[in-house]
């Protein structure tokens, strides 16, 4: 396999061809209004390449922040199921960690910090989406509308002090450089805090072909020891680790930065049992690259010759959905449901299907449903337990029922 020009952007390292390519995508959450129809979609390449020196799995392109987050279409709380994560979650650090103070970067629309106010915590939010940032801040909550850098966390120290606890969940992965992150956690915690990050996993993406989340905003799928890696590299230690079954498999990590802290028992299990899997090794990668492709073309092609004799509409707008609709060529679906109203009365971009609240599907129900948020598939069929027609998920494996 020829090699490109292309290196890891964590360790260097010069890395063969992609190892899954997709040609003229468009931005997974740029949902088109109305008044905007007429224009064109911007496309960009999508490109998978998988580290066999450090492990990590990461898209070559690399679209800037502010054309990803100008007008961001994603709110944790219009998702039951991410809600659901996030009180879990705050009351996981309140069992545990008894933090006084937290800071979250890409605290999107303050779901997490509603609920370690209600125990008393002191918050603070960082988030870069203006629109999101005003839903939050309508809850009360203190957001920056900022990146998190160390000239922010000047002014944060100077106005609230260290915090116990820096997190972000999934939005790690959105950066470029996350260097600045990592300095800026340091910069604010206080002598005995931690950093958080809840990332995707690198091994269920990779047991379940999950392509779909590769879209422009993911640069990077982190193993636990891709992370690990690269904390190391900066001068932190992770002490513990969680597996989770947020979006599909995500792993929770937490690291400390004093060079003597202790590890937990799971960090090493986790580790071995990626070492079992071959989980960072790039050949491991060519073949979901093949896997996926496969997949692709199995859903397309069922989904194709089913809409010539039925009617087909998609159920959850979200970032899988653009990435279907758009890789299979699914422009015959009639609508697409989600009760977002960020997304509700838009168009997914690309295919420029119709996006509707869930109540207009029981207007004229549809033969078949495509459930393009398949990780919400339990919820969506609970919370759809009128529709007598039949669902369709793409992943782990197609299934109709």
């Amino acid at each position: 396999m020829a090699l490109d020009l292309y290196k890891c952007r964590q360790c260097g390292t010069q890395l063969a061809q992609p190892v899954l390519k997709l040609d003229d995508m468009p931005l997974a959450g740029a949902f088109v209004s109305p008044e905007h129809l007429d224009e064109a979609d911007a496309k960009f390449p999508i490109s998978v390449h998988a580290c066999d020196n450090c492990g990590l799995v990461q898209l070559e392109e690399s679209i800037p922040p502010d054309t990803l987050f100008r007008n961001y279409s994603f709110s944790t709380g219009t998702i039951s199921p991410l809600v659901r994560h996030f009180s879990e979650y705050a009351l996981w650090m309140i069992k545990n960690l008894k933090p006084r103070g937290v800071l979250e970067f890409g605290c999107n629309d303050g779901t997490l910090m509603g609920f370690l106010r209600d125990f008393g915590v002191r918050v603070i939010g960082v988030d870069a989406a203006r629109n999101i940032v005003e839903i939050a801040r309508q809850k009360s909550l203190k957001i920056y509308n900022s990146y998190f850098t160390t000239d922010l966390t000047e002014e944060i120290l100077a106005n609230f002090g260290p915090v116990d606890i820096v997190t972000g969940s999934n939005c790690f992965a959105h950066n470029a450089d996350p260097t600045a992150i990592l300095d800026a956690a340091k910069s604010v915690l206080s002598d005995n805090g931690v950093f958080i990050v809840e990332v995707m996993y690198a091994g269920d993406l990779l047991s379940q072909t999950q392509w779909d989340t590769l879209y422009h905003e993911h640069l990077t799928v982190f193993s636990l020891a891709s992370i690990s890696w690269l904390l190391k590299a900066h001068g932190w230690t992770v002490v513990d680790v969680v597996h989770l079954p947020m979006h599909s498999g995500s792993i929770r990590v937490v690291a400390s930065p004093r060079a003597n802290a202790i590890c937990s028992a799971a960090v090493e299990d986790m580790l071995k049992a990626e070492e079992r899997m071959a989980l960072n090794r790039a050949a491991s990668w060519v073949r979901f690259g093949e896997q996926s492709r496969r997949q692709i073309d199995l859903v397309g092609d069922v989904l194709k010759s089913l809409s010539a004799s039925h009617r087909i509409w998609a159920y959850g707008a979200s970032g899988r959905a653009t990435m279907w609709m758009n890789a299979c060529d699914l422009g015959f679906i009639e609508k697409i449901v989600d009760s977002s109203p960020l997304r509700a009365n838009h168009f997914v971009p690309g295919v420029r299907t119709p996006i509707v609240y869930p109540d207009e599907m029981q207007i004229s129900p549809p033969d078949y449903t495509f459930i393009s948020a398949w990780n919400y598939a339990d919820d969506i069929c609970t919370k759809e337990n009128w529709y007598k027609g039949r669902w369709v998920t793409p992943l782990p494996d197609l299934r109709i029922w």
